[in-house]
């Protein structure tokens, strides 16, 4: 398992999100002290999830067509979206958010 840094925990608004381009785009999502990443595009119409809303059970709101996904593990839990997100394996070291691509 290879870990990047890809941001400061300060960077990302808590209880919003942060958009990250490296070896993919992606969104880094905070809720309270939780980190997660997820993949910019919503799985339904390829539309941005970066204006999404982030409820409180960890669950983010599509903006375009309200197809909500949980950040844990990128489920889709309501349509119009059937397939899942790609998340990818977050820690958080000294303030340093690392990722790890490979998932």
């Amino acid at each position: 398992m290879s870990l990047v840094e890809i941001a400061k925990l300060h960077e990302i608004p808590e209880d919003g999100c942060l958009p990250y381009e490296g070896q993919e785009k992606i969104l880094l999502w905070r809720s309270g002290d939780e980190v997660f990443a997820t993949q910019f595009h919503c799985t339904h119409e390829a539309l941005s999830l970066e204006d999404s809303w982030l409820n409180d059970d960890c669950t983010i709101e599509c903006p375009w067509h309200s197809a909500v996904f949980n950040l844990r593990d990128g489920a889709a839990v309501s349509a119009p979206a059937s397939k899942p997100l790609k998340v990818y394996p977050v820690q958080i070291v000294n303030e340093s958010v690392l990722i790890n691509w490979d998932g």
